[in-house]
């Protein structure tokens, strides 16, 4: 009985053990797997903040040396419509007058010859309708006033004799004034006038004449080349061809000049508005 005993005292004594043993361990795991439960959460929430920060913030961007812009410049209106200028010109090279066929009489002899009558250089004043568009043709036209133009120098040669005039304080005067009219074609800045004109011509004799004189002036032409600077600034360098008739008489001494033409070439700054 005894062995029986001991057996039996030892076996419940093992399972108490053992039961004591397990339940501590079954706690320990079921609060381990709480704390991992806990700790996934803690960890998807954590994941999803991750997530949303990065969406608020950009991702960086590799530095990159910037780029130069380089843009044209704009090109100017003046197009499109009708608009108007007034402008100053200035002769910038005053050419002689040039006339190939001068009759002379005195009441007992006459003769043919040739004419080169200079003039010093002058301002004009100019008013001026205009309708440029771009590359495209266009039109300009108006009026320009010329000051007075003074007699410089010259030389007159009838029947092969030679005379060389010379000017001064009293010597004669040309003024014109020109109506013109020209078809221009402009790319962007740049535009080419070329055109007719008409001049009216009024002529004061040198001091001390005391004859007649009668003048006339006809259809020239011209042609330039224009720069527009901004939408309301212009320059224009043209070169301007009038032609006129000239005849003096002083008492049995007659001159007729016939036509002439006086080249010039003028520069222009017009104001556009």
């Amino acid at each position: 009985m005894r062995p029986l005993f001991v057996l039996l005292v030892t076996l419940g004594f093992s399972w108490v053990v053992s039961a004591q043993v397990s339940e501590p361990a079954s706690e320990e795991v079921s609060v381990d797997q709480g704390d991992v439960v806990e700790s996934r959460d803690e960890l998807s929430v954590g994941s999803d903040q991750v997530e949303e920060s990065a969406a608020k913030e950009p991702l960086a961007q590799p530095l990159q040396k910037p780029k130069k812009q380089t843009t044209a410049p704009e090109e100017p209106v003046q197009d499109d419509r009708w608009r108007f200028a007034v402008g100053l010109g200035y002769i910038v090279t005053a050419h002689g007058a040039a006339f190939d066929s001068i009759y002379y009489s005195d009441g007992s002899s006459s003769g043919i010859g040739t004419a080169e009558l200079e003039y010093e250089a002058t301002y004009s004043l100019l008013l001026e309708a205009r309708y440029l568009p771009k590359r495209s043709w266009g039109f300009t036209g108006g009026l320009n006033y010329e000051g007075e133009r003074k007699f410089d120098k010259g030389s007159l040669t009838i029947n092969g004799t030679k005379v060389i005039l010379t000017g001064g304080s009293g010597a004669s005067s040309l003024q014109q004034t020109t109506l013109y009219a020209n078809a221009v074609y402009r790319w962007g800045w740049f535009y080419l006038p070329f055109g007719v004109n008409a001049t009216q011509l009024t002529f004061t004799p040198a001091e001390g004449f005391d004859g007649s004189y009668d003048e006339a002036g006809m259809m020239g032409a011209q042609l330039g080349a224009g720069f527009v600077v901004d939408d309301h600034f212009a320059l224009e360098l043209t070169s301007w061809v009038t032609t006129m008739e000239l005849t003096t008489l002083d008492g049995t001494e007659s001159l007729d000049y016939g036509e002439g033409i006086l080249p010039s070439l003028y520069l222009f700054a017009k104001y556009v508005f």
